[in-house]
């Protein structure tokens, strides 16, 4: 694994992501998404779902990069699909630039003929170092939001339709309607 890490800036270390390391993986995460919409948008779940996608190598589909004092200062996964952050406080340092290295690096190596990085709009230092590589955006997402202050009206459904909690053995069927 250390001969796909491209050089670090001074100070740096970097390991791949294990289980054990959900939580503090979730708080850099969190940090940059106060920082880019004000409040935090993942929970753990989620960065254990990345860490659970299947086909997924932990050992050698993510990127953990520690400062000096041991504090997680990004972490990047790729699976045909990349994901990087950078902590607010260590960015401009070079960082962002070594884990695209590096997720371009794993995807060839994995067999991968393109990398799709996400990225939010929101963030035009990272939409500046992909353009500057030649990523093109391929889909625009949004997340839209609707407050709801107070419990929601339930509607009466059509005459026939019957409205009931989901059960064991609805599976396939649910599946088959999605």
């Amino acid at each position: 694994m250390p001969e796909l890490v491209p050089p670090l800036p001074a100070g740096y270390r970097a390991r791949p992501m294990t289980g054990d390391d959900i939580s503090t993986v979730h708080h850099l995460v969190s940090a940059c998404e106060r920082e880019l919409y004000g409040r935090v948008r993942t929970d753990a779940g989620g960065i254990a779902a990345v860490l659970a996608r299947p086909g997924l190598v932990p050992e050698l589909d993510t990127l953990l990069i520690h400062d000096r004092t041991g504090h997680l200062a990004a972490r990047a996964w790729v699976d045909r699909r990349s994901e990087v952050d950078v902590h607010p406080g260590h960015r401009g340092r070079g960082l962002g630039t070594v884990l695209l290295d590096w997720a371009e690096v794993r995807a060839r190596q994995a067999g991968s003929m393109q990398i799709v990085q996400t990225v939010p709009d929101d963030a035009p230092e990272a939409v500046a170092l992909l353009r500057s590589r030649g990523y093109e955006p391929m889909v625009t997402e949004w997340l839209l939001e609707f407050a709801m202050p107070d419990e929601p009206a339930v509607p009466e459904p059509p005459a026939g339709i019957t409205v009931r909690p989901f059960r064991p053995g609805d599976e396939h069927h649910a599946h088959q309607l999605i």
